[in-house]
């Protein structure tokens, strides 16, 4: 496999993680949220490549509800658990990346791929351990 990355390609991922970090704007309370941001991705020219590439990538996430749009595309959540234990299942409809014949010598004769539209079906589980933290503290006066 060959990965071949500019100092340049560096620097730019290192920016785009902090321009994506720095410009998440979320409100967690009620489970809705908005992040806008801009990143950078290493990945292969095309699925099964050994050569890699710098991509870089639009951040967009959004949750309104049981409606959410992110990686997946366009989507909504079917069933959600809530606990210890959340458990979630849901569909999304997205777009998948065509391929052109060029792209690799493999692909002479084989014609290019158009983007296509991808459906999605996903079950989810999260749990952990929930932390306590309690605390007493005095002011080291004491009434006589």
């Amino acid at each position: 496999m060959t990965v071949s990355i500019a100092p340049a390609a560096i620097a730019g991922m290192a920016a785009a993680i902090l321009l994506s970090t720095g410009t998440a704007a979320r409100a967690q309370e009620d489970g809705n949220f908005l992040v806008l941001g801009l990143g950078a991705s290493l990945e292969p020219v095309f699925s099964g490549s050994e050569e890699m590439e710098v991509v870089p990538e639009p951040i967009i996430e959004a949750r309104y509800g049981r409606f959410f749009i992110g990686e997946l595309g366009l989507g909504v959540d079917i069933f959600a658990s809530d606990g210890p234990t959340e458990f979630t299942v849901g569909t999304a409809i997205g777009l998948g990346a065509g391929r052109d014949e060029g792209d690799d010598p493999a692909f002479r004769g084989l014609g290019d791929l158009d983007e296509s539209i991808e459906l999605a079906l996903f079950a989810e589980a999260e749990w952990g351990l929930e932390w306590t933290r309690s605390s007493s503290a005095t002011d080291g006066c004491s009434a006589p």
